[in-house]
């Protein structure tokens, strides 16, 4: 029986690191939007796609240039300057062209900036590490019920 107290207390354990990991990284990031100033911005095709099909062909129908980036990049404006930021983070599907979004930047660097979705903002960090704290939770309670049946 203590073996399986150890394997499902390593198993608890693993999960609780990986929870705390995964909401470090979205406090980490999260901290930016007290602080930072919010705008508004249209997202641009930076990377060319080329889209090739048959149906393309025959139709002769272009679809390269209105697909997204998987990395996508945001035109705003700050003032009277113009910014581009292209993120680092990858989603699919990607976020279309002409599409306005919200833009968190820094109001001390505005080249330095956040688009306003869900991934963008890193909100998938916070998912994760609430769903990795949640299955150490039910560890623990299937560790503590053993050890009352016991």
């Amino acid at each position: 029986m203590k073996d399986a107290y150890i394997i499902l207390g390593g198993h608890a354990l693993a999960f609780l690191i990986l929870g705390i990991v995964f909401l470090a990284m979205y406090s980490r990031r999260a901290k930016k939007f007290n602080v930072w100033s919010l705008t508004t911005g249209e997202i641009i095709k930076k990377d060319i796609t080329i889209n090739i099909s048959i149906g393309s062909l025959i139709n002769k129908d272009s679809k390269g240039s209105k697909l997204p980036d998987r990395a996508p990049t945001v035109s705003y404006q700050v003032g009277d300057v113009s910014y581009e930021y292209t993120s680092k983070i990858q989603q699919s599907p990607g976020l279309p062209p002409g599409k306005i979004v919200e833009v968190f930047y820094n109001p001390d660097n505005p080249q330095e900036a956040i688009i306003n979705t869900f991934v963008q903002r890193g909100s998938i960090f916070k998912l994760l590490g609430s769903i990795f704290i949640g299955i150490c939770a039910i560890f623990v309670l299937i560790i503590t019920g053993l050890f009352l049946l016991n």
